[in-house]
């Protein structure tokens, strides 16, 4: 079954999402451990706490003298390991109001000279696979909510999953109005 995952990429040092999608990638800090670092702790177990334990003794996080938290654990546990290929993540691209759906490859990359890391926060990113683009502007109101949904960095949708759908059904915003409304695509037209 398809998921629909919302994803925030926002730092303490600022928003970065349109920055990952004109890179064709989306992805999490957490810390300085890296995507090896991720996938060696959970061969290992897969028990958030010991996942974060292994997280925080990795060489990259050890020398920033704190440790790794289950939360941080469990995020990076739904980024790297929940989405699947076939799954939607939606991203709210707010410099340019869109709303951006993509599709990401399974593997998640790291690099010490990424330009996306924060300070001495390594950068895991997936690269993606699909991506549209859809003007909120163009798109009913009711759009307008998904940019703020989910309390984490990486939510699963459970409401709006329908309207996720229809971003992932259609390829524009016109054809999600029509499909919507023929009245509501008509005065829209009138207006333009």
């Amino acid at each position: 079954m398809t998921e629909y995952w919302r994803l925030r990429l926002k730092h303490a040092r600022g928003e970065v999402a349109s920055k990952a999608w004109d890179l064709g990638e989306v992805g999490i800090w957490y810390g300085a451990w890296e995507a090896a670092d991720y996938r060696r702790a959970r061969k290992a177990s897969g028990d958030p706490e010991k996942i974060a334990q292994t997280l925080s003794s990795a060489p990259g996080q050890a020398e920033l003298n704190w440790d790794v938290p289950r939360s941080y654990a469990n995020t990076a546990r739904r980024f790297i390991d929940n989405i699947k290929p076939d799954h939607w993540v939606v991203l709210h691209l707010a410099e340019r109001e869109i709303i951006g759906l993509a599709q990401l490859e399974a593997e998640t990359f790291s690099r010490e000279d990424h330009p996306l890391n924060m300070g001495d926060e390594i950068y895991k990113y997936r690269k993606v696979s699909r991506k549209k683009e859809f003007p909120i502007a163009a798109l009913p109101d009711a759009f307008r909510l998904l940019s703020a949904q989910g309390r984490s960095n990486v939510h699963n949708f459970a409401s709006m999953r329908r309207h996720v759908e229809l971003l992932a059904e259609h390829a524009t915003a016109e054809e999600i109005v029509s499909f919507l409304s023929p009245n509501y695509a008509a005065g829209l037209a009138d207006v333009a």
